[in-house]
């Protein structure tokens, strides 16, 4: 039980962040995380958490506009959110991901498909914390440029992030 006396402060960093940016995988990608993320469950059959969010048909959701054929593709082979993957950004939450921070994200599809959200109040660094997130709204402006040939140039399979150092405010 906790107790907590109405006199009392408490007082927790507020450092807001995107939960997830990333881009959409390729076929290949999603097939090779779905073979590599089948695998890891199947060899834990007994862990006492979520080693991955295998594809499942109950709940799936592929967008207002999806036709009946993209739905079932999604529901059928579409990437959950656990656990975050290193091919593509995605659920990455890195508390210091802020305001002037640069991320270099490896494309697999033409244009991309970026896509930025879950944003954070204040959460601890990865998904590995599992808990503890202050979800809230938001907007969030940012600029994209594209690298031609990035992925060669950078000799990128991962997403590179640049952070500033980004020092707590105090909200009580």
């Amino acid at each position: 039980m906790l107790r907590l006396a109405i006199s009392q402060v408490v007082k927790f960093p507020g450092i807001c962040h995107p939960g997830i940016i990333g881009v959409l995988p390729s076929h290949e990608v999603l097939a090779e995380w779905n073979s590599r993320e089948a695998s890891l469950v199947e060899s834990h059959p007994h862990a006492d958490f979520v080693m991955a969010n295998l594809p499942v048909e109950h709940g799936a959701y592929a967008g207002a506009k999806a036709t009946k054929e993209q739905q079932e593709e999604v529901a059928k082979n579409g990437a959950r959110t656990i656990p975050g993957r290193p091919e593509n950004g995605g659920n990455c939450d890195i508390k210091a991901l802020i305001r002037g921070s640069t991320v270099y994200l490896p494309t697999y599809l033409p244009g991309g498909m970026l896509s930025i959200g879950d944003l954070h109040f204040s959460q601890g660094d990865g998904e590995i914390s599992f808990r503890g997130a202050i979800e809230m709204a938001g907007c969030v402006t940012f600029s994209v440029s594209v690298i031609k040939n990035g992925m060669e140039k950078l000799s990128m399979k991962s997403p590179m992030y640049f952070t500033i150092a980004c020092c707590s405010t105090f909200w009580t």
